[in-house]
């Protein structure tokens, strides 16, 4: 299937770049089984599932994966990086973004509370950071910022860190929000439950796959990008 045929055009200016004031108030389309769209918002959710129907949400949190690194020994200027991924749980190794990704291999980088990278290597647009100390979710928390989606043109600010997390998100490793989730809150949880919805967790880590564009003119060429998940019994 040609790529071509899932382009579409997007006027920036219909781009939100702020959530509205509460979460539940964007706008919803409906498909129905026959008929037209039906335009209505997020909040009606509750209204449109039945008695029996089973829900289930992406409990994961995003990491505040966005460090600035200033070179190692002085001058040129700060980069920032998005880091992804520990390599297999090692903490001190990062799957890595970051412009002009090639020329960064073989240089050094200082970050907050003095740990110091070494970008080993590129690959497809995505890099390997090696640094001098294991960097815990205590660290990201400190001194990295939201990975605030591509589209959204502005600079993180204080209020994104509870923004761009679900109400509900528990198991911190994703490189970017599971973006549905964002319109709950509890109380709508509560509406839905209240009709006999029953409200399933389970765990997907969104991964660099969610910022990667595809390149290739059939889909079916598009390489997918792993991401761990986890799925609970009840």
């Amino acid at each position: 299937m040609e790529a071509s045929r899932f382009s579409f055009d997007l006027p920036p200016e219909l781009i939100a770049q702020h959530p509205p004031d509460r979460r539940g108030q964007s706008r919803l389309m409906v498909l129905p089984a026959g008929g037209d769209p039906e335009h209505r918002h997020f909040s009606e959710l509750p209204e449109l599932l039945r008695d029996g129907d089973v829900m289930v949400i992406n409990d994961t949190r995003v990491r505040h994966s966005r460090l600035r690194g200033l070179p190692a020994g002085g001058g040129g200027k700060a980069v920032e990086f998005l880091l992804v991924a520990p390599d297999a749980g090692d903490l001190s190794r990062w799957q890595a973004m970051a412009r002009g990704g090639r020329r960064l291999v073989g240089r050094r980088f200082q970050f907050p509370e003095t740990r110091e990278a070494e970008v080993e290597s590129e690959a497809s647009g995505q890099l390997w950071l090696r640094f001098d100390a294991p960097l815990d979710d205590a660290y990201f928390d400190a001194h990295g910022a939201v990975p605030l989606p591509p589209y959204i043109e502005r600079e993180a600010g204080p209020a994104d860190a509870a923004r761009y997390q679900t109400i509900y998100a528990e198991r911190t490793g994703s490189a970017a929000a599971p973006t549905a989730g964002l319109h709950f809150d509890a109380a709508l949880l509560e509406r839905l439950r209240g009709r006999g919805v029953q409200v399933v967790p389970l765990t997907l880590e969104v991964g660099v796959g969610t910022f990667t564009p595809i390149r290739t003119e059939r889909i079916e060429e598009h390489r997918m990008h792993l991401e761990r998940y986890e799925v609970y019994h009840q």
